[in-house]
């Protein structure tokens, strides 16, 4: 189980190396370190840093997993919310001329229909303009 060995107790693997580091930095301001200590500054400096980084990891997948299985706290709120907004910002007819118009496909043209009057005296003004300036 390679899992369990390389990710068992990454706190205390973390801790030793630190203290271990610490160790050869008093050690190192008494006097010189051997070859062999430098070695182990080095080799211990990467390995807190990967260990951390390991133990990060560890912990996002953890916490991510948690979420999943508990569920997000505020997503009975938030579902809710939204819900309201949807039926606040929904419209059961429209208006037009006195008239009240209520399927949805009626509405969908009615709306629709709207908006290509408002355009088409737009774009058939720009279109003349530009036809105008290009004879010029």
């Amino acid at each position: 189980m390679w899992h369990q060995t390389h990710t068992q107790n990454i706190t205390r693997k973390i801790q030793y190396v630190k203290d271990r580091l610490s160790w050869l930095d008093v050690k190192a301001k008494d006097h010189d370190l051997a070859d062999d200590e430098l070695g182990e500054v080095h080799l211990f400096s990467s390995e807190v840093l990967s260990l951390s980084k390991l133990h990060a990891s560890i912990q996002w997948q953890k916490s991510g997993l948690n979420r999943l299985r508990e569920g997000d706290a505020n997503s009975k709120f938030f579902h809710g919310s939204l819900a309201a907004r949807r039926r606040a910002n929904a419209f059961l007819f429209i208006d037009v001329d006195g008239v009240g118009v209520e399927e949805v496909a009626n509405v969908c043209g009615v709306v629709f229909n709207h908006f290509r009057n408002h355009y088409v005296g737009y774009l058939s003004i720009g279109f003349i303009v530009a036809k105008t300036n290009t004879h010029v």
